[in-house]
This record gives C-alpha cells, structure tokens and sequence, in this order.
C-alpha cells in the first residue's frame, strides 16, 4: 500500500470519488506576483500536475480530468 492511502481512514476511502476534475489556472498570475518568469509558473504547474496524477493513481481515483489554460 502506498503512503498517501494509508493515511486515509477507511471512512475517507469509503468516500472517495471515482471521478475528479481539476481546472489549472493562474500559473502565469502566480509567477508574476513573486517576480519570477512567467514560465516557471507553468513549470511548478506541471510539477503539480505530476502529484495529482500519481496521488491519484495511488488513492483509486479511477478517472482524472485535468484542464490546463
């Protein structure tokens, strides 16, 4: 078992949904109110983008939509 699920009880897997979607936006915004080049706030999106997927693969979401502006 991975670390992510166990730390789930068994009422939060219990309740865990089978479909999640996830809109990505702001990257840009968020790099340019720390003064960082735009593309390294899609950078640490696509770093956030990795975890969602791999989390989700290990909690059991079974369909994962993420949309990217």
């Amino acid at each position: 078992m991975s670390a992510p699920t166990q730390h789930l009880s068994a009422e939060a897997k219990a309740n865990l949904p089978q479909h999640v979607a996830v809109i990505m936006d702001g990257n840009g915004r968020w790099a340019r109110e720390r003064h960082l080049p735009r593309v390294e706030g899609h950078r640490r999106g696509a770093e956030s983008a990795k975890l969602i997927i791999r989390t989700a693969g290990e909690v059991g979401i079974t369909y994962l939509n993420l949309y990217a502006l």
